[in-house]
């Protein structure tokens, strides 16, 4: 006995599958030092990386006003430092 599919519990058509990231991983950025450009406080800053199941990495970093005027966006990576050269026996889960 095989069981008819009853097109009115066929939810693919309504809700069509979506393509999401297998692995999101959020780091807050330190040493960011930008602006917000709506009020001029300092902004804080975070690295969003995402990891999808086909393969390909993407990173962007986002910024939101200190203060709560409301404003975030993508930013370019404003920082006082420069990235420190990995030692051996760093833990690549920090940094």
């Amino acid at each position: 006995m095989s069981a008819a599919k009853d097109p009115s519990n066929d939810h693919s058509a309504v809700h069509p599958r979506i393509d999401l990231p297998e692995r999101v991983r959020i780091r807050a950025i330190l040493d960011y030092f930008g602006k917000c450009p709506n009020c001029g406080y300092f902004a804080e800053a975070s690295t969003i990386e995402r990891r999808r199941a086909d393969g390909p990495v993407t990173t962007e970093i986002v910024a939101c006003c200190g203060l709560p005027c409301g404003w975030s966006g993508p930013v370019p990576r404003t920082t006082m430092t420069t990235p420190r050269a990995r030692v051996a026996g760093d833990d690549p889960g920090v940094g």
